[in-house]
Order: C-alpha cells, then sequence, then structure tokens
C-alpha cells in the first residue's frame, strides 16, 4: 500500500492503522524528518515492512523517482491511498499570493501526477488494485459542508479532485481497478499550522477525530472485492 502525506495527520494516522493490519507499506512525504518519523510508528505498530518515499508531489520528477523506487524495491503496487495535500484559505494568501498555484499544484495535479505513475504497478496487482482519493467536504458540491466563501482556493482544488476521481472510476473499472473518493469535513490535525494560517481550528465543534477518518478509510479499503463505494461523505454530527 502506498499512502502520501504519510508524514503527519490523517496520513501518519492511517500508516499506523494500517501498520497494525499487518500491512506491507511505501510511505511518501516531502518531510524527510517527519516521514521517518511515521515510518517508526507503523513498524511499531506492527507493519509487515516499510518503505519510505521522500517526495514532492507536485514535482513530477520527483514523483517519477518514487515510482521507479518503487517499482525496483517492491515491484507492483495493490492500494494507492493520495492522501497529501495543504489547506489555503484567504487570508493566507493575502500574505503569499503564490500560494493559490502551490494549493493547485499539490491538492489537484500531484494526485493526478502520483496515480498516473502508479498505474503500471497498480496493473500487476494480483490483489483487486484500489485507488483511493482523499478529497474533502469543500469539493463535495451538493452539501452545506462546501460553503468554501473563506477558503475558495482550497474549494476549487478539491473540486477539481473531485472531478477527476469521477472520471478515473469510469476510466478504471473496466480493469477492475476499483477508485473511491472520501470526502470528509474538518478533523482534527497539524494541517493549519503547516499552512501558517492565524484561525484556530482545533477543538472547534465540527472538528472530528483524525483516527475515526482514518478507520474510515480503512473500512472502505477492506470491502469485498466487488463493492466499491464510490464517493464517501463524512462529516460532525452536531
Amino acid at each position: 500500500m502506498l499512502v502520501t502525506g504519510a508524514g503527519a495527520g490523517l496520513g501518519r494516522e492511517l500508516a499506523r492503522q494500517l501498520g497494525a493490519a499487518g500491512c506491507h507499506l511505501a510511505l511518501l512525504d516531502a518531510d524527510a524528518a517527519a516521514l521517518g518519523d511515521a515510518a517508526t510508528d507503523a513498524t511499531a505498530a506492527g507493519a509487515a515492512s516499510v518503505l519510505e518515499l521522500v517526495c514532492d508531489i507536485s514535482d513530477l520528477d520527483q514523483v517519477e523517482a518514487a515510482s521507479a523506487q518503487l517499482e525496483r524495491e517492491v515491484g507492483h503496487l495493490d492500494v494507492l491511498v493520495n492522501n497529501a495535500g495543504i489547506f489555503t484559505d484567504d487570508e493566507i494568501e493575502r500574505r503569499e499570493p503564490a500560494r493559490r498555484r502551490t494549493a493547485f499544484l499539490v491538492n489537484a495535479l500531484g494526485p493526478i501526477q502520483v496515480t498516473t505513475a502508479a498505474l503500471p504497478l497498480l496493473r500487476r496487482s494480483q490483489r483487486n488494485p484500489h485507488v483511493l482519493n482523499v478529497i474533502s467536504a469543500s469539493g463535495f458540491s451538493d452539501t452545506e459542508s462546501a460553503d468554501n466563501r473563506r477558503w475558495s482556493t482550497y474549494g476549487a482544488t478539491k473540486a477539481a479532485l473531485a472531478g477527476y476521481n469521477t472520471t478515473l472510476t469510469r476510466q478504471l473499472a473496466p480493469e477492475g481497478i476499483r477508485v473511491s473518493g472520501i470526502f470528509p469535513g474538518g478533523f482534527e490535525s497539524d494541517l493549519y499550522e503547516r499552512a501558517g494560517t492565524v484561525e484556530e481550528h482545533h477543538d472547534a465543534a465540527w472538528m472530528m477525530r483524525t483516527q475515526d477518518v482514518a478507520e474510515i478509510i480503512l473500512f472502505v479499503l477492506t470491502r469485498p472485492p466487488d463493492v466499491n463505494i464510490e464517493r464517501l461523505l463524512v462529516t460532525k454530527q452536531m
């Protein structure tokens, strides 16, 4: 299993839970130190093996190099979890206008690049290959959770990924490759601190627990081979 953005937050918790399930893991993150800590956690939890891939998914050369390393050391891929992403909002973009471009590169183009590079390895799988895209309630257009007035760029990046998820589902279904899109609302992580936002989001009434979101992803990944959860919106019950 390959998990992107595994160095912190949801990716790190998901890696720990997958490790506890005894999975063989490939963990990918741009932060080498954080990635090493996540790998240590996953190994301690019981992972059968852990491969660390240091990679910025917005950089195509790095993505292709990571894919080549995965091919050399593992040879195939059963599951890809596109989890890596960054947060941005109006306040951040006033300070850092380039943040808009970076957000699209990481949140929308990045998962496309990773999936494209990983597809040859997924096609070699003998265990019902699966691509799971962690998107956001911000990209789920027909719910009030997608109120992006304060983070319009972020919502747009997630809407772009949602569109890709829909197309990919249809493209890969004839090959027997499942594609799922998970659309979580806000949950506890260091996503906001890493973004440099000035707002306080922790302990808000709408915040879910990161471990609960990870458990839901694990549920989606472990459905019978003939069952695919194409889109799942997950929000806090208020």
